[in-house]
């Protein structure tokens, strides 16, 4: 089985390939343990998004499944997502 190779490359923000913005939007994700997290969404591209945690809930590596909730006025979407966590 062979695995992907994954750069990481810091980006300043004039030379982003995908326009960050800040949405209100918050992550339900469930930990290695099936605990629960929710957390706030500090901005999303294309390409991912950001979070701020506090209690070290993420570990680095790993594939969690997760929904994205996005609420707007009165309305609700929600977006399943995997997503593996890459800076902590």
């Amino acid at each position: 089985m062979s695995t992907a190779t994954i750069n990481l490359v810091h980006e300043t923000e004039t030379q982003r390939r995908h326009a960050r913005v800040k949405l209100p939007v918050r992550l339900t994700v469930k930990d290695k343990e099936g605990g629960l997290h929710t957390f706030s969404i500090a901005d999303i591209s294309a390409s991912g998004f950001s979070i701020e945690i506090k209690n070290n809930e993420l570990v680095s590596g790993y594939l969690y499944q997760g929904v994205l909730l996005f609420k707007i006025n009165t309305v609700e979407f929600r977006l399943p997502v995997a997503f593996t966590a890459k800076y902590l």
